[in-house]
């Protein structure tokens, strides 16, 4: 039976649809996959490849405006070469900021030869966009006055007019042959199920990102590093104290990874995850204790390694001394806390509730710094609104930043689906790598030492003992006993602990000074032992990439005992009962037990444990148990 030429027709006119209709599904893929992947490479001063002699600049992380911003701090005249590889054409984006008459000049340099791109005078905060060409170049940046470089990146360009023309003439074609024809009932659905599934997507984005100051905590954690932030609701400022712990609150933490992680200073692939869940919960006046007691004998003052977030709050040093000593021990510790802020708590709580003994724990990571910053605060509350960052993604394409992406990682993760990490070599001299592939094939092979991406493995009485360190705190190494000394955060120490004294000597208490070192302080000698002072410098190198020259071991050396020395003489001349943990720590470490987490700056369990034992001893010594 023949077929009529019309029916011909209808089906020749719905096949070109639907082949339209692919097309156009094609371009629009093409389309979306361009948008989702573009990138954002943001330049750090770790990365520069100048030797970071031309100026004086270093890196910070501020959270403005909800998320964490870098910045790049230039003072007087300042020149640093960035190496780029864009893979497609991009733009160097920007935000200058001068304190003062500036102005700056970015070069492009190639086979020797510099090419200027842009250059202008800086009358005041100035944003700014320079084209890059494909390629690896490099890219100097040279400004002349003191100047912020606020978020310097280089972002990937979309070019996507031939595609939206191209989408144009088809969706007109399709349209104009539509017409003489009804669409056919499997195109139909296919287009209803994609727009279904598009609008779902967007109304998913829209709602999240509207809402996005009531998600869920564990949403915004999950953004963490790309600069997500959240005041954690554990947390509130105050304006005598800044940044506290809400009192009565009670939650769950969870922890996988330490602070060295969370930071990004080590990758996490280097560390072992430890998944641990335990409750944070605080009195009514703030701190971290089951309970306010109006009677308490010992006031255990400090920051981070006195509230012991790291830890359930029984492993903490203050509640090991309860234990031990069977005497009321109130933990007023307070993560973040300096000297002035630890005299307003004795000031506010330890003298009202009768403590007959104030322990102040002094953290030598930067109780001196700390001084300093708080001083700002209560100079100036517009420095005071400022709250610092953190190390955010370096690099990032657009899909990462989605809400449907979070989102969709946070229900696989909790279906049982996590990333996948890859075992690898760690970065070694050949000769080191030789020796632990020799070591892992033959056990009669003795273990060396190595380090591994910020890690360091030392083998120590039959056991591999891993720990990174705090670029922070290791670079207080290199200062001296004599420059601590002139700087306004030890005069501000000083007096705030003559006050805490006096405070005491009032009140019928005593002040006890007890003096916590930081990780490399403790395992300095240890790495000296195992490793030349070359290979030394070279894996410190690690740490301090915005400017390797601080990485040096025989300086560090020198002063690793600067603040031990300090706080000793300042507890003589005022009396105080002074009670130094290094020995007590480093004697621990040499026998193979680790009293630090390895990949965070503050003590594990040992540790706390260990600090308790000692100061219930030390206080026993000086009759001030009083049992």
């Amino acid at each position: 039976m023949e077929i009529p030429v019309y029916t011909t027709m209808k089906q020749n006119r719905n096949r070109i649809v639907i082949f339209l209709l692919i097309l156009q599904l094609m371009l629009i893929c093409v389309i979306t996959r361009k948008w989702l992947l573009v990138s954002t490479q943001r330049l750090y001063l770790e990365d520069r490849k100048d030797d970071g002699r031309q100026g004086v600049a270093w890196q910070r992380f501020v959270v403005e405006n909800g998320s964490v911003l870098p910045q790049i701090i230039t003072r007087n005249n300042a020149h640093t070469i960035f190496e780029i590889n864009p893979w497609t054409r991009s733009s160097l984006q920007f935000r200058a900021t001068p304190t003062g008459p500036a102005a700056y000049e970015i070069y492009l340099l190639r086979n020797g030869a510099r090419q200027l791109l842009q250059k202008n005078e800086l009358p005041g905060p100035t944003s700014g966009s320079v084209s890059l060409p494909v390629g690896r170049e490099s890219l100097a940046i040279e400004n002349r006055g003191a100047v912020t470089w606020s978020d310097l990146r280089v972002v990937s360009e979309l070019h996507l007019v031939p595609y939206f023309a191209a989408l144009a003439v088809l969706f007109l074609l399709t349209c104009s042959i539509k017409r003489s024809s009804a669409l056919p009932t499997a195109a139909k659905q296919a287009s209803l199920v994609a727009g279904s599934v598009l609008v779902t997507l967007l109304l998913v984005e829209f709602t999240a990102h509207l809402l996005s100051g009531v998600l869920p905590y564990s949403v915004i954690d999950s953004r963490h590093n790309l600069g997500a932030f959240r005041m954690d609701p554990r947390w509130q400022l105050s304006a005598r104290y800044g940044k506290r712990l809400q009192p009565n609150s009670n939650s769950l933490t969870e922890r996988e990874y330490g602070d060295l992680v969370e930071m990004a200073v080590i990758p996490a692939d280097v560390s072992q995850a430890t998944r641990v869940r335990y409750p944070v919960q605080t009195d009514r006046e703030g701190f971290r204790n089951p309970f306010t007691r109006e009677h308490i004998v010992v006031a255990a003052l400090g920051d981070s390694f006195t509230d012991a977030l790291q830890l359930p709050v029984e492993q903490a040093w203050p509640a090991q001394l309860e234990r031990i000593l069977g005497t009321p021990v109130q933990n007023y510790g307070t993560a973040g806390f300096g000297p002035q802020q630890e005299l307003y708590v004795m000031q506010d709580y330890a003298i009202h509730h009768g403590a007959r003994v104030v322990v102040v724990a002094y953290f030598a990571g930067n109780d001196i710094f700390d001084a300093e910053s708080f001083a700002r605060f209560e100079q100036s509350r517009a420095e005071a609104a400022e709250i610092p960052g953190w190390k955010i993604l370096k690099f990032v394409e657009r899909y990462e930043t989605l809400y449907t992406y979070t989102l969709t990682r946070i229900a696989l993760k909790r279906m049982g689906w996590s990333d996948v990490r890859t075992a690898r070599l760690p970065n070694l001299t050949a000769r080191n790598a030789l020796q632990v592939v020799a070591a892992a094939a033959d056990p009669a092979v003795p273990p060396r030492a190595y380090f591994d991406r910020g890690m360091f493995h030392v083998p120590i009485h039959g056991h591999d003992m891993s720990f990174a360190l705090m670029p922070a705190y290791l670079r207080t190494l290199n200062y001296s006993k004599g420059w601590l000394e002139t700087t306004p955060g030890w005069d501000l120490t000083r007096r705030t602990y003559k006050e805490m004294k006096r405070l005491a000597d009032q009140n019928g208490a005593t002040l006890v000074v007890m003096f916590i070192p930081f990780k490399s302080q403790i395992y300095l000698p240890m790495l000296q032992g195992v490793f030349s002072d070359e290979d030394l410098n070279r894996n410190f190198g690690f740490y301090f990439q915005e400017n390797k020259t601080d990485a040096d071991v025989r300086t560090m050396t020198k002063n690793r005992l600067a603040q031990n020395e300090m706080m000793r003489g300042l507890c003589e001349e005022a009396g105080i009962p002074f009670l130094d943990l290094t020995p007590a720590l480093q004697h621990e470490t040499e026998q193979g037990n680790s009293v630090y987490f390895p990949d965070d700056a503050h003590w594990n369990a040992a540790g706390q444990e260990l600090a308790g034992r000692e100061l219930a001893k030390f206080l026993r010594q000086h009759n001030l148990d009083f049992r």
